[in-house]
């Protein structure tokens, strides 16, 4: 039986916790997290009757989080290709770039956090970070373009992140913040 009580109890003491979870999770997808976490609550409300309230809340709320993370993700995403088919953007008049010539019609400039990422990152895994990054291919497609295995490309991938990242901390100490 629903609890009014119980109810606003749970939504002050994990309101803060959801927000920051969703905010970090959905961290590249700007401000869904208010979204993700408005779901989470609206969820625990419509299925009160089988959330373990007087249970482990927590761990179902933090489920119940990735599942709502995932349906902002999906939605973003499908937005997304929305644009890009309605000729929004200008992928067609990018199409065939090198990298450096995509980023200058861009109006890209030095100060870019991509440009500067991509400056810092040793040779082997510029390739990569041009395919993952700044074409956004799928793994598939850059094991096809490139001929590495699944497994390797992951490996590789995962080994590149710490780099991205503090060049992204670096980037931010010198500039400011990332354009």
């Amino acid at each position: 039986m629903f609890d009014i009580n119980e109810y606003e109890r749970i939504v002050r003491e994990w309101s803060l916790r959801m927000h920051e979870y969703c905010r970090y999770r959905l961290a590249e997808y700007g401000d869904f997290a208010d979204d993700a976490v408005n779901d989470v609550f609206l969820t625990l409300y419509k299925k009160w009757d089988a959330a373990p309230v007087n249970g482990n809340i927590g761990a179902y709320l933090y489920h119940t989080a990735d599942n709502c993370i995932r349906n902002q993700i999906k939605k973003q995403r499908r937005y997304d290709k929305r644009i890009i088919r309605s000729g929004e953007t200008d992928v067609e008049e990018n199409a065939g770039m090198t990298f450096d010539e995509y980023f200058a019609n861009d109006g890209f400039s030095e100060r870019s956090g991509m440009v500067y990422i991509y400056n810092k990152l040793p040779d082997e895994y510029k390739a990569l970070f041009k395919l993952r990054y700044v074409e956004k291919s799928k793994l598939e497609d850059i094991t096809a373009k490139t001929g590495m295995k699944y497994s390797s490309l992951r490996l590789r991938l995962y080994k590149m992140e710490p780099l991205i990242k503090k060049y992204i901390k670096e980037y931010c100490e010198e500039f400011g913040g990332i354009q």
